[in-house]
């Protein structure tokens, strides 16, 4: 009996860690934390605050002024040399196939600075013209003005934000849906366009069928 002891006290504790673990993951769906987050706002939406930020013309704006569209947000620095010119080009190419599709007046993309220091309107507006971007109030390019509200914003949505050794950032590359009433629901994998396309088809069905009610 008293050999047993040990053996089940081992049990108990691999029981016990795998019951944590199946909690922690989901049922051990998710293994790293961007695919934890991603998960954890389908089930559970929160809400983002309501943060002060100045867009790319200079002006103040908050994201309560576009209430009643679905927002797309991703997170962006002008002088990254790789991922955030990806990220610009292909909001380019997600913006024709929104206007095609006629999803303008359902739909804004906001494009929200990791350097708001150094991401000033003229910097932002710099960003946009790579990309050939109208001043149609379809695609936002913003930055927060303090630093209290920079941190709200990146743990508000998970974002990691992580400076690398020759000056550039490490970070999440998504798409963060946030709905009619400020709440973050989905986060999306930032692949093609189809791809894309394919995942916010249900969401803007959703809210069209939400807003007629």
């Amino acid at each position: 009996m008293r050999r047993a002891l040990p053996l089940l006290t081992a049990l108990g504790v691999a029981v016990s860690g795998a019951l944590i673990g199946w909690q922690l993951t989901h049922g051990f769906q998710a293994f790293t934390w961007e695919s934890y987050r991603r998960m954890e706002v389908a089930q559970t939406p929160r809400k983002v605050p309501d943060v002060p930020l100045q867009t790319h013309t200079g002006r103040p704006w908050r994201l309560a002024e576009s209430a009643g569209r679905l927002r797309l947000i991703n997170f962006i620095y002008t002088r990254c040399p790789t991922l955030c010119r990806t990220s610009g080009s292909r909001y380019a190419r997600l913006l024709q196939a929104i206007e095609q599709r006629g999803w303008d007046d359902r739909l804004q993309l906001i494009s929200l600075s990791l350097q708001p220091d150094y991401d000033t309107p003229p910097r932002l507006r710099d960003y946009r013209r790579r990309y050939h971007a109208a001043d149609d109030g379809l695609w936002l390019t913003a930055r927060t003005r303090r630093e209290a509200d920079h941190r709200r914003l990146l743990e508000s949505y998970g974002v990691v934000s992580i400076p690398d050794p020759w000056g550039g950032i490490q970070h999440n590359d998504a798409i963060h849906v946030v709905d009619a009433a400020g709440n973050l629901i989905r986060i999306l994998d930032a692949t093609g366009v189809k791809s894309i396309l394919a995942q916010l088809e249900p969401l803007v069905e959703n809210h069209v069928a939400l807003a007629t009610r």
